[in-house]
C-alpha cells in the first residue's frame, strides 16, 4: 500500500488539473464571490429591501378567520376598460 509509482503521466491530465487549479484561485480573489460590493451596491440592496417590506405591509392584510388577503397590482392611473 501506499503511493502508486507512476511511470508516464498524460500531458491532458496536468492540464486539466492546472486548469482547474487556477480556475479555485482566480476564484478566490473575485469580490463577487467573497460578497464584498461597493457601498453603492449595498445601499441599493438595503433600499430594495425596504421597500419590499413596505409594499408588503400595505399589500397583504389577514381576514377574521386568520386567512390572506392580497392586493393586486394595478397600473396606476390606467383609463377604464371598456365593455366591447
Amino acid at each position: 500500500m501506499g503511493k502508486l509509482k507512476i511511470e508516464k503521466e498524460k500531458h491532458s491530465n496536468v492540464l486539466l488539473s492546472l486548469h482547474v487549479c487556477g480556475n479555485c484561485i482566480k476564484d478566490l480573489w473575485s469580490l463577487y464571490v467573497l460578497e464584498i460590493t461597493e457601498p453603492c451596491e449595498r445601499k441599493n440592496k438595503i433600499e430594495l429591501e425596504e421597500a419590499a417590506k413596505d409594499h408588503f405591509a400595505r399589500n397583504v392584510s389577514r381576514d377574521e378567520e386568520g386567512g390572506y388577503i392580497v392586493s393586486l397590482p394595478w397600473i396606476q392611473d390606467h383609463p377604464p376598460l371598456s365593455n366591447y
